[in-house]
């Protein structure tokens, strides 16, 4: 419950500041031992969207029991670079 306390404690702030969140960009993701979804999160009335991988930085992060992190995509872009560049050798 302290969660949501602080959650609506952040949007009364931005309100106060003219600041509006952009909620169809914002995410949340969860990881530890709870990390299954909970009650919805709300931000300035609306629904913030829970998913099980982001991309962060250039890194993409998955939801688990711990913190991981997937680097299939850039070992896929990687090996399409380095095939291309081979056969124009």
């Amino acid at each position: 419950m302290e969660f949501f306390v602080k959650i609506s404690l952040i949007s009364i702030f931005a309100f106060d500041f003219d600041m509006k969140f952009n909620t169809q960009k914002s995410v949340v993701m969860r990881v530890g031992e709870r990390y299954v979804m909970c009650a919805p999160l709300m931000l300035d009335g609306k629904e913030i969207l829970f998913v099980h991988s982001l991309k962060y930085l250039g890194v993409h992060l998955v939801a688990g029991k711990c913190f991981s992190c997937c680097v299939k995509s850039v070992r896929m872009k990687f090996y399409i670079t380095f095939n291309a560049a081979i056969l124009q050798v």
